[in-house]
């Protein structure tokens, strides 16, 4: 990136050693960090979400056994959106029933 007025925006919180970066890092955590507890409320119907539940747990082996670094987790992003989704639809649900309860 180059000194141009018009990119101190991104200068800010893209480029390290800026003041904003830490900012940026810690909201892209935040984002991470809610994508993996909502594919956690993902529950195992058929073999298609038996297939992204199967791939979630090979993943976790890779990353344990072999302590892949965080360029290769970002292969897996698709996967782990996919378990949110389908967690977060079965949260709604559980919250829905339970106001429906109380």
């Amino acid at each position: 990136m180059g000194d141009r007025p018009w990119n101190s925006f991104e200068r800010f919180f893209l480029v390290p050693g800026h003041g904003g970066f830490n900012i940026y890092l810690n909201y892209v955590h935040m984002i991470w960090l809610g994508i993996i507890a909502l594919s956690l409320f993902m529950k195992v119907e058929d073999g298609k979400q038996c297939a992204i539940a199967l791939c979630l747990m090979g993943i976790t082996a890779f990353v344990v056994l072999f302590e892949a670094q965080q360029r290769y987790l970002l292969l897996f992003a698709p996967i782990f959106v996919l378990a949110a989704v389908m967690g977060s639809d079965r949260l709604s649900l559980g919250i829905a029933d339970w106001k429906a309860v109380g």
